[in-house]
């Protein structure tokens, strides 16, 4: 799920999230560094999220949650479907195209 400008959403399980290296080190990934080593965090969520958080991306998600939620995820897939058709009639056509 996510909206244009958001940073979307992953669900997955706790067990398949078993790097002891974030995917993507960055600020607020670390724990402690000495000298000689590092610790990364222990929680495995925050572990994921390094960098500056995506405030404004997250309100849009937020938003997009809210649209799917008024309208309705029959509704939208409906308009997918749609769409879908539609494009795929016009790429059919233009396959037949002899300028093509």
């Amino acid at each position: 799920m996510g909206g244009p400008g958001s940073p979307g959403v992953l669900v997955v399980k706790k067990n398949l999230m078993n790097n002891e290296v974030p995917t993507m080190p960055g600020g607020g990934t670390v724990l402690l560094v000495t000298e000689k080593d590092h610790t990364y965090l222990t929680n495995k969520v925050e572990r994921e999220e390094g960098g500056t958080p995506d405030i404004l991306g997250s309100i849009r998600l937020g938003l997009a949650f809210r649209v799917k939620q008024h309208v309705g995820p029959q509704r939208i897939m409906d308009l997918m479907f749609v769409s879908l058709s539609a494009v795929t009639r016009t790429s059919s056509c233009s396959a037949d195209s002899p300028t093509m």
